[in-house]
C-alpha cells in the first residue's frame, strides 16, 4: 500500500538497499523496484509484513555481483580471523 511507502523506503535504505523506481499498479498500492545485498534479506518475509500490516509481498531476482563496501569486508573477515580453514 502507498501509505507504507516512507516506512518501506527507509528500511531498504537501512539494509543497503537502493530504490530504482516504483510504479503505480492501482490506486494507493504501488510496486517499489530495489537493488539490495541477498544477505539483507534474511527474514525479510517477515519484516514486510510488520511493516505493511500484512498486505506487502516481495520477489527476488539476482541481478548482479557487487563487492561489499569496506566496512561490512573488515567485520566479515575480523570474524573469521583464526578459524580454521
Amino acid at each position: 500500500p502507498e501509505v507504507h511507502m516512507g516506512d518501506l523506503t527507509g528500511d531498504l535504505a537501512s539494509r543497503r538497499g537502493q530504490v530504482v523506481g516504483s510504479t503505480a499498479i492501482r490506486p494507493g498500492q504501488r510496486v517499489v523496484r530495489a537493488l539490495l545485498p541477498l544477505s539483507e534479506l534474511a527474514n525479510y518475509q517477515s519484516r514486510l509484513h510488520a511493516l505493511t500490516g500484512g498486505q506487502g509481498r516481495y520477489t527476488l531476482r539476482f541481478s548482479h555481483y557487487q563487492a561489499a563496501p569496506a566496512g561490512v569486508q573488515q567485520a566479515l573477515t575480523a570474524a573469521h580471523v583464526g578459524e580454521d580453514v
